[in-house]
């Protein structure tokens, strides 16, 4: 069974640097760690979007070396020279794995039947193969505390001094480096906000990441920090309109005007004077009533909820309109007898008018 990656050899892997190597156009940088006490070792290789890693103690990699080297010993010798061939080969695959040598040697990246990657390092003296698997939930730690947060640390040392880096002497150099990485252990959040944000960086960042992307309108690199856009239109809250620009519909008329028209007529007649109305209710009795029993009769009639087709008569219908005749001449009568009442109590008389007849 191959052994877990833990936190552990993660803590180990702090105090070696990052190795890189390129395959079909992908970069792939990892960290590699050996213990001579324990004859094991320990790989991290990302391509920073996926983390994969394998631990190898004494048994397995023993067993991975008599798979890579041809010229391995046979397991079944005695133990002291069992052990001193596995230091022998533990040397030898940490001398591939460092920075002078690593660079010239032959890198390649491969499915694997056994693994989730099969990673192969060779050059003249030595052909070693890595067995990875996904880091799985460990990925973005691992991540963000081996290169994150070093990068965060580095663009801070860099923004910082006025200078190109390698002009500065070793030991001031040291300082101003120690002095950011301090400052990253105690508060990372604010250094990770600071350095992002500020005006040089922020537009470097900006920029490199609109050129990557392909993308046409580039921003311009600044030291100072920049307004708002010029062309961002102020957003507005909608005003109120009233309901006719808004479209809303004014009421209509109403459906019941006809009948409003006909009490009309009725109460302009009550608004006029007791003599005037006197002599004309005397010369329409005159008349025999005529005139007032065609009006009555030619009068509208209020119109009903329900319209029923012209060649249907509805009694009840008829007999609403009938009743409605007759409340009306009572109310004339009766407006006739309050006239002559108040013209007699007032002691004014008014002979009545001549019949005329037509």
């Amino acid at each position: 069974m191959t052994p877990e990656f833990t936190e552990a050899h993660s803590n180990q892997l702090f105090n070696s640097p990052w190795l890189g190597q390129v395959h079909e156009k992908t970069g792939y940088i990892f960290k590699y760690h050996a213990s001579e006490e324990n004859l094991s070792c320990c790989i991290l290789i990302t391509d920073l979007i996926n983390v994969w890693t394998e631990v190898l103690e004494s048994k397995q990699l023993a067993r991975r070396g008599r798979q890579c080297v041809t010229n391995s010993p046979p397991h079944n010798g005695s133990h002291d020279k069992e052990i001193s061939w596995r230091k022998q080969l533990l040397s030898s695959v940490s001398v591939l794995h460092s920075a002078e040598v690593i660079k010239d040697a032959q890198f390649r990246v491969e499915e694997s039947q056994y693994s989730d990657l099969e990673i192969s390092i060779e050059n003249n003296e030595l052909s070693w193969r890595w067995d990875v698997i996904s880091a799985g939930r460990m990925s973005p730690q691992l991540l963000f505390t081996h290169l994150t947060l070093p990068l965060m640390t580095l663009a801070s040392v860099t923004n910082a001094v006025e200078e190109p880096i390698k002009d500065i002497p070793i030991e001031n150099l040291t300082k101003v480096v120690d002095a950011h990485a301090r400052t990253t252990k105690v508060s990372p959040g604010r250094q990770i906000v600071t350095t992002t944000t500020k005006p040089l960086l922020s537009t470097i960042l900006l920029r490199s990441t609109q050129i990557i992307n392909g993308q046409k309108s580039l921003a311009s690199l600044s030291p100072i920090a920049s307004g708002p856009s010029s062309t961002a239109k102020p957003v507005s809250s909608p005003k109120r309109r009233s309901d006719q620009s808004a479209g809303v519909p004014l009421p209509k008329e109403d459906s019941g005007s006809n009948a409003a028209k006909f009490l009309s007529e009725d109460e302009t007649d009550e608004e006029e004077s007791s003599p005037k109305k006197f002599h004309k209710l005397k010369k329409s009795e005159a008349a025999g009533n005529s005139s007032t029993h065609s009006r009555i009769l030619s009068s509208p009639s209020p119109p009903s909820s329900k319209r029923l087709p012209t060649n249907v008569v509805d009694e009840e219908e008829e007999q609403a309109h009938e009743e409605t005749r007759l409340a009306e001449i009572r109310r004339i009568k009766q407006g006739e007898n309050n006239t002559e009442t108040k013209t007699k109590s007032s002691g004014v008389f008014k002979p009545p008018t001549k019949k005329r007849r037509f």
